[in-house]
């Protein structure tokens, strides 16, 4: 299999929208959505895959899967069953867990008004997430399969 790969064709889905890409795209390159292009590291939701090469300005309605189990290339480790996010020209990252810091402080807050300042740190679901790895990449360029949420 390569990337782009439908692996189950059973309850998939396929961009039914029309909607023209604004850059050249490769079948199993993870695509943004809204931009119509390969995704970027920090790109936000919502995603597809693209399941045939797509010229510059081309129609993108039924050429993307936004549904399904597909094959997409990774870049870097990836521990199975992780979800995974977008990454740089199309691929796909682990996604770290949300971790949020309180600063901690002997001041009491006796203010309603006292915000402390919180670090948060993470991938944020759903928005950044563009399925769960069904299994596992040792390094750069391995084909994985993903189940697109």
């Amino acid at each position: 299999m390569a990337a782009g790969d439908v692996k189950y064709e059973f309850n998939y889905m396929v961009l039914p929208t029309s909607k023209n890409s604004t850059a050249a795209i490769t079948k199993g390159e993870v695509v943004s959505l809204k931009d119509g292009r390969k995704t970027a590291a920090a790109d936000g939701g919502p995603f597809g895959v693209a399941i045939a090469d797509i010229a510059n300005a081309a129609e993108m309605k039924g050429k993307v899967l936004i549904k399904g189990v597909v094959d997409v290339t990774a870049s870097g480790q990836i521990g199975q069953f992780n979800f995974v996010k977008p990454d740089t020209n199309g691929k796909v990252a682990q996604a770290a867990k949300i971790d949020v810091t309180v600063p901690a402080g002997s001041t009491a807050v006796t203010s309603k008004s006292a915000q402390p300042t919180l670090t948060k740190s993470g991938s944020i679901p759903p928005d950044g997430l563009v399925g769960r790895a069904l299994d596992a990449a040792a390094q750069d360029g391995d084909i994985i399969t993903v189940l697109l949420e």
